[in-house]
């Protein structure tokens, strides 16, 4: 998957990642998923229609590619949840960080729009697109996020 090796690079780069390299894996590569599906069928080179409704196959594979991001969410989200539950279990933190946890699923979405923004405007500047260091969302919800555990260990 092209998050995973995303983040490998940026493990092997600094020896570890936080959730800021994750929110920003993540946005990064839904654009390049995006930028695969609209490079496909640009200019009409590939002008596929379902027989039943004619419906382009690109609207298809974005809604597919927007639901699969849904759920990389909503697995980040549950990740962190279980995370905090175990660090309030052993009595390393005094509750599960609902508001973060929820922040951070804000965070998701405001990587995709940034990176399709980006990738936008690569498109017109003929630049590659790569991985920022956008910081979306607070500080203080990523300290503790990063508090809760090893994100190396859970997420490959």
């Amino acid at each position: 998957d092209m998050r995973a090796g995303i983040l490998k690079e940026i493990r092997e780069e600094k020896g570890q990642y936080d959730y800021t390299d994750v929110v920003n894996a993540c946005g990064l590569s839904y654009a390049r998923l995006y930028s695969e599906i609209e490079e496909r069928y640009k200019n009409g080179n590939e002008q596929y229609y379902k027989s039943a409704g004619g419906t382009p196959w690109t609207k298809e594979e974005i809604e597919w590619l927007d639901m699969q991001y849904e759920q990389e969410v909503a697995w980040q989200k549950s990740c962190a949840r279980i995370a905090a539950r175990g660090q309030v279990f052993q009595g390393n933190i005094p509750e599960v960080p609902t508001k973060e946890i929820e922040e951070l699923e804000d965070s998701f979405y405001q990587a995709k729009d940034a990176y399709i923004k980006l990738y936008q405007e690569s498109k017109q500047t003929g630049k590659f697109l790569v991985l920022q260091n956008y910081m979306l969302g607070s500080s203080r919800m990523y300290e503790m996020l990063n508090k809760l555990g090893n994100l190396q260990e859970r997420v490959e």
